[in-house]
């Protein structure tokens, strides 16, 4: 009997330095019922030459966009395109171990998707003795508050079935596409996770994500009172857009809107947010739930979430005045 068909999105972006042991790792998986998308979003090094020497390899299939679409949008594409039962997602910098496939495969069961841990490596293919899971706590089931605010899967680890594709497409400018694969998985059905790294995950200076941290944060004070209210107000842009998806309880909508309702009271608020206080600890079993601290430090956290921020406006111009 055939086993399924899984599609591997590979989208491409001036990927030339580690293109092949990508592409070779996947070809080389244990799984060998698959088929490769390769979706390059214009390139300008040698990226295309280096997609030429794989088109005729059974099973691979290479489209070159018109116009460059940017991260998300082309991996919409990619997904697009998959014709099979599963679809696993890949970049273009990192290396996948043989069985990647086939312990995904093996159980997703009848979850709508499955991640993994990765391991992380140097530019040079070297182990950098850390992994995704020593920032994040993996969950499975259906928690899909947990993904209101933060995200534990990471695109290059998922695999999904393609019966949610027409459900999540297009992805929301708000959201990463994995964070919204993630999300909404969840809300239709459940997820899992494997407890082992199948993903050598290359931590270099042209990631487009920051999996390890420390790269997000301004560094000079106005520009971190401009980015703490910018996180706000992307997080009154997120709670809009999952509270428009259609699979949501009516019990975690209505915490949601709690939630929006407290954030904008924090915005006008000259003290604190009683309102997102409540809102946020009443439910912070689920909002949570990726946090590897919990109890006291949880708290804190909350209770900082909810300070005012004219408030805060009034304490960083005074304490700038000092400096």
């Amino acid at each position: 009997m055939t086993p399924p068909k899984i599609s591997v999105c590979l989208c491409t972006y001036n990927g030339e330095k580690y293109l092949r042991e990508q592409i070779d790792s996947i070809l080389n998986q244990t799984y060998t019922n698959i088929e490769l998308i390769i979706c390059d979003d214009k390139s300008t090094d040698n990226t295309v030459n280096i997609l030429e020497e794989y088109k005729k390899q059974p099973g691979v299939f290479i489209y070159l966009n018109k116009n460059n679409l940017g991260y998300t949008s082309n991996f919409e594409k990619a997904i697009s395109l998959a014709t099979g039962d599963y679809i696993a997602l890949a970049d273009q910098d990192d290396i996948w171990l043989p069985q990647k496939l086939e312990i995904l495969s093996e159980g997703i069961g009848n979850y709508l998707l499955i991640y993994s841990d990765s391991e992380y490596i140097d530019k040079t293919g070297k182990p950098l003795g850390k992994y995704l899971s020593n920032n994040k706590a993996f969950v499975k089931g259906k928690f899909p508050l947990a993904f209101l605010f933060d995200n534990c899967i990471s695109g290059h680890t998922v695999m999904f079935k393609k019966e949610i594709v027409s459900k999540i497409t297009p992805f929301p400018k708000k959201f990463f596409h994995d964070w919204w694969l993630g999300f909404t998985a969840s809300a239709m059905g459940s997820i899992t996770f494997v407890d082992q790294p199948l993903v050598y995950y290359r931590f270099h200076e042209n990631n487009v994500t920051d999996l390890l941290g420390g790269r997000d944060t301004p560094k000079d004070k106005g520009s971190r009172e401009a980015f703490r209210k910018s996180k706000i107000h992307s997080k009154l842009s997120q709670t809009e857009t999952i509270l428009q998806f259609p699979f949501l309880t009516n019990t975690d909508r209505q915490a949601i809107k709690k939630i929006e309702e407290g954030y904008q009271e924090r915005l006008q608020s000259w003290f604190f947010s009683f309102k997102l206080f409540n809102a946020l600890y009443s439910r912070r079993q689920e909002l949570y739930l990726f946090k590897k601290s919990k109890g006291l430090s949880l708290w804190v956290h909350i209770f900082k979430e909810s300070l005012g921020e004219k408030l805060k406006d009034l304490f960083y111009k005074w304490k700038n005045k000092l400096v």
